[in-house]
């Protein structure tokens, strides 16, 4: 597969998990779009500045999936 090809399938699937983790966690926990946005980005990137506010069962679930499917697309953007 062209690498350029590769590169947008990962930029897709980036986009895709962290739209589908704003919506999970707006859903799930029921914060606003800005904080599950946040919470998103800094699971995403790993930066960790920890919760915006505690977690329930259904969202520590999130965060693993999330944190699964993010390394995944990394790997594949890497291609490894």
């Amino acid at each position: 597969m062209r690498q350029s090809v590769r590169f947008a399938l990962a930029l897709c699937l980036l986009i895709t998990l962290i739209a589908g983790g704003t919506v999970g966690y707006t859903l799930i926990e029921g914060w606003s779009v800005s904080d599950s946005l946040y919470m998103t980005m800094i699971t995403v990137t790993t930066v960790g500045y920890g919760e915006v506010q505690s977690l329930n069962d259904a969202g520590d679930i999130l965060i693993a999936l999330g944190s699964d499917e993010h390394l995944k697309s990394l790997n594949y953007l890497e291609g490894a």
